[in-house]
């Protein structure tokens, strides 16, 4: 009979939960048996049965210093470091594998927070004959000591609270997902019965299960399971997480396949109307009962029709390990793309597991075992997308210990969250690290800032110097209109630096206000560049440090990025006017022209123009329109007849179509005044490329 604190102790492992067939194994069994039992244990990750059969092997073979190494390396599975100690001495005493054991000892100090201890090992080992492998692995385990020891007394403002019963029980708790700011979801094992397992007989361990957790009066109370339809019966439902539409739930089964491996599969509820609908399981090429897919989590990207979907798993073509991993899902389609690997700068050549994505950030949250850091498993975040990614930091203490710390997750404020580890603090069952729990953690300082910062339009300097030449735009109110339009349809986008590798990668984007202004949410101590444009042209762009000095209530505001534009509203040359029923340009018109456009031209080569002409009421419509056509293209053989190309010029007539004053007073009488001034020229920048030559009639 096996109590409930020994069955979940030996089947709970933050990488998914692990099954297990217990048996009482017979004491007449010999010492090679033992060892054949200890190893078929060790396949199916049952490391407190096969420490239980390696003991009574080397009980008949004390000698044995390959089953002792063996049983040495079960404590370590176990987290009983203090255990593997003991049985590391005894191999390094009898000169058995001396500078692996030597290492293995270390690794165990560095575990247990003894890094002082683990360095007066490791550094006097980099003297000795080893193999690459070995070299490496002590060259790695020498920086996490000195990291360790570096980083274990700085808690950057961060409280971590360990949540009581009964949210955090005897029973393992892990992937924690907020659904808002006061309600998650969170997996726990199921209380059982003592149950008695036969060596013969399998019985199922308990299972884990998807329950809810609100926070009420300054505390997480748990709440009821999920719905029955994710949380089926005999089998471990756990890391849920919704799509960036919330129209999707993910979340992973797992089990043991045919060879007594542990597997997760990866399946999606449709949720619609708070029900979630009949889950299904994503396809073959996602899912595999030879290897696991696990963690899901949802990720966007710049399409605003795709959500990336990253995940850990140990299929084939990783670094090493479980990877993480990432498929691309098509919400038009329904369709999902081949998994791709998210690349070195995120996986290495040990374990990477429990990712989270921040869409706010663009930061991808994940625990490895094979960067420097203080513990077994640490948590790391990298910003970016896919395979495009910035360094990896390690998030330091007190995120991080000793012990596994895995899950992070956070709200969308930024400014708490949840971890799961196996840290002092932890309910224990058996030993001084198991088994996991959740951690709240608050920023006592927001780490969240907010960058604010405003485009600014002006006018194009050259044109506005014209003003004071006799060119006034047609309709000076219609300028601010045009300058809101601007703005609004300006797109903001945020791109955090890449240093090594002189790159940036994109972030978010936002839309400029009607006076110019944007929010972005960024993060301290980072190099950022913001670029504006809209769908066709690039306007500008700013590089922005957020240095922590220059943080104000939580805000850094930018400095203006100034614009030079171009409005599309008619420009009129003043004293342009023609004589009735006139289209020829006389000299006074001529050298107004020579004073404003002609110059204006010579100053801007890259102006194309067109050219326009009006008249005032009187007289046919269709007659209107070919006389201001004949004074448009009169004003363009004149420019050209001063060096401006044809290609930069088109005409046109409006006729009386478009008049600027009245042609008439109120009473109906003749407004002399009135229709000399529509019987004008105007003309409009509209584009800086070459136009259709010009054709005079």
């Amino acid at each position: 009979m096996k109590s409930l604190k020994t069955i979940l102790f030996s089947t709970i492992i933050l990488l998914f939960i692990k099954g297990s067939s217990f048996g009482q194994v017979s004491e007449k069994l010999g010492a090679r048996k033992y060892i054949n039992s200890g190893d078929n244990f060790v396949l199916q990750s049952d490391y407190i049965l096969a420490i239980d059969s390696y003991k009574k092997a080397i009980q008949n073979a004390p000698k044995d210093y390959k089953t002792i190494q063996k049983l040495a390396k079960c404590y370590i599975e176990n987290k009983e470091f203090t255990k593997a100690v003991k049985q590391f001495n005894v191999l390094i005493n009898n000169n058995y594998s001396k500078n692996e054991n030597s290492y293995l000892k270390a690794h165990c100090h560095k575990n247990s927070a003894k890094y002082e201890f683990a360095l007066e090992i490791l550094e006097p080992l980099l003297k000795e004959k080893l193999d690459r492998t070995l070299r490496k692995l002590i060259t790695l385990e020498i920086e996490n000591c000195q990291f360790a020891i570096n980083t274990i007394n700085d808690p950057k403002g961060i409280t971590i609270f360990h949540l009581k019963k009964p949210v955090n029980d005897i029973r393992s708790e892990y992937s924690p997902y907020f659904i808002n700011d006061s309600i998650i979801i969170y997996a726990q094992v199921e209380p059982t019965d003592e149950i008695t397992y036969s060596i013969y007989d399998s019985t199922p361990i308990p299972n884990a299960k998807l329950f809810y957790a609100s926070y009420n009066n300054n505390k997480w109370e748990k709440g009821n399971k999920l719905n029955e339809i994710i949380n089926t019966t005999n089998t471990n439902i756990l890391n849920g997480s919704f799509s960036l539409d919330k129209k999707r739930f993910y979340y992973n089964t797992c089990y043991k396949n045919w060879q007594y491996k542990n597997v997760c599969n990866i399946y999606a509820s449709n949720y619609k109307d708070n029900i979630f609908e009949t889950p299904y399981k994503l396809g073959n090429s996602i899912n595999n009962n030879n290897f696991t897919s696990s963690h899901p989590t949802s990720g966007s990207t710049y399409n605003k029709d795709l959500e990336i979907i990253y995940f850990a798993s140990d299929r084939p073509g990783g670094r090493g390990g479980m990877d993480i991993w990432f498929t691309v899902y098509n919400m038009k389609y329904k369709t999902y793309t081949e998994p791709k690997n998210a690349g070195s700068k995120i996986n290495t050549e040990k374990d990477e597991i429990t990712p989270f994505y921040n869409n706010i950030t663009k930061t991808l949250y994940y625990s490895s075992n094979g960067k420097v850091g203080l513990g077994c498993f640490d948590i790391y975040k990298a910003t970016g997308e896919m395979r495009r990614w910035l360094p990896a930091k390690n998030l330091g203490s007190p995120f991080n210990t000793n012990a596994d710390d895995v899950y992070y997750v956070n709200n969308e404020k930024q400014n708490r969250g949840f971890i799961v580890s196996n840290r002092q603090g932890s309910y224990l069952l058996g030993n001084e690290y198991c088994c996991y729990d959740m951690f709240f953690f608050k920023y006592n300082d927001i780490e969240q800032i907010t960058l604010k910062g405003k485009l600014e339009a002006t006018i194009d300097s050259t044109i506005q110097k014209y003003f004071k030449k006799g060119i006034v735009f047609r309709n000076q109110d219609s300028i601010l209109d045009e300058m809101n339009k601007y703005y609004e349809n300006t797109i903001v986008s945020l791109y955090i630096q890449n240093e090594l590798e002189n790159d940036s990668i994109y972030i978010t984007s936002d839309t400029a206000n009607k006076i110019g202004e944007y929010l972005f949410n960024v993060e301290k101590d980072q190099e950022y560049n913001i670029i504006f444009h809209d769908e066709k042209e690039f306007k500008g762009q700013l590089k922005v440090l957020t240095d922590e000095n220059d943080v104000i209530n939580n805000q850094i505001t930018v400095n203006p990025l100034k614009i030079s534009i171009i409005p599309e509203e008619a420009l009129i040359i003043t004293n342009i006017y023609y004589d009735f029923n006139e289209s020829f340009l006389n000299e006074a018109s001529k050298a107004v022209l020579d004073s404003t456009l002609i110059s204006l031209l010579i100053e801007k080569p890259d102006f194309s123009i067109e050219v326009s002409s009006h008249t005032d009421s009187i007289g046919d419509d269709n007659y209107n329109i070919q006389l201001s056509e004949k004074r448009a293209e009169n004003v363009a053989k004149y420019l050209n007849s001063r060096g401006i190309e044809k290609e930069r010029m088109q005409t046109i007539g409006y006729g009386e179509s478009i008049p600027i004053a009245p042609n008439s007073f109120p009473d109906g009488n003749d407004n002399p005044s009135g229709r000399e001034l529509n019987r004008r020229t105007e003309f409009k920048i509209i584009s800086t490329e070459l136009l259709p030559s010009v054709q005079f009639k």
